[in-house]
Parts: C-alpha cells; sequence; structure tokens
C-alpha cells in the first residue's frame, strides 16, 4: 500500500476512535441529544481540517489539532473520574478506567506518531 493511502486510513481510524469516544462522552453527560451533537461537531472539525491539510504534507498540524483537542477532551474526564473516584483500591479504579485508556487513549497516540512517521517519509 502506498504511504499516501496509509496516510489516510490512520486518519480515517483515528477520527472514527475520537468521534466515539467523544460521543461515548457526550450521551453519558447529556443522553441522546449530546451523543449526537458529540457525533457531529467533532466530524465538522475535521472534516474543515482535513480541507484545509490537503494543501500538503506541511499542513499537517489541520489533522493533529483536532485529534489533540478531542482526544483531550475524554481524556481529562477520565482522568477527573479516576482520581475523584472514592473508591480507596488503586487496582479496583485501574479496573474500571483501564479499558478507556487501552481501547482510546493508548491507540490514538500511536496511530499519532505513525501518521508523523509517515509524514517524514514524504518530505
Amino acid at each position: 500500500m502506498k504511504t499516501k493511502n496509509l496516510r489516510r486510513v490512520i486518519v480515517v481510524v483515528i477520527t472514527l476512535l475520537v468521534i466515539s469516544e467523544i460521543a461515548r462522552l457526550a450521551s453519558n453527560l447529556m443522553g441522546h441529544a449530546g451523543g449526537l451533537a458529540g457525533v457531529i461537531i467533532p466530524a465538522a472539525v475535521y472534516f474543515y481540517c482535513a480541507r484545509k491539510a490537503r494543501a500538503g504534507v506541511k499542513y499537517t498540524i489541520w489533522i493533529l489539532a483536532p485529534t489533540i483537542i478531542f482526544g483531550v477532551i475524554p481524556t481529562v474526564a477520565k482522568l477527573w473520574d479516576f482520581f475523584t473516584d472514592e473508591d480507596p483500591s488503586l487496582l479496583q479504579r485501574l479496573w474500571e478506567h483501564g479499558p478507556f485508556f487501552m481501547s482510546f487513549l493508548l491507540p490514538v497516540i500511536l496511530l499519532v506518531f505513525i501518521y508523523i512517521e509517515l509524514n517524514r517519509n514524504l518530505e
């Protein structure tokens, strides 16, 4: 597969991960209407940024900025829950919050690093 196509696949996967986590967080906080807004708003921002990023490899920030912004929101919310949880057992808190870190945060971080490396290879 060409590097350009790999970059596109990575951006789609990052976008899907981020949008699904924002939608889950919004629906937990505000119900179904919040979940719908949690899908529409990040998707619109990603599409706008993707149009700006098509200008070239130098404009990688247009893809990474919404990933960082929308990735920080659920991460801060989950860390807040982790540190303010009343359960004194660290193992129990890790058990409850571990899936978020393993299924969202870690894959997004790894995909962003891969995307940056692929861009370096294109330059």
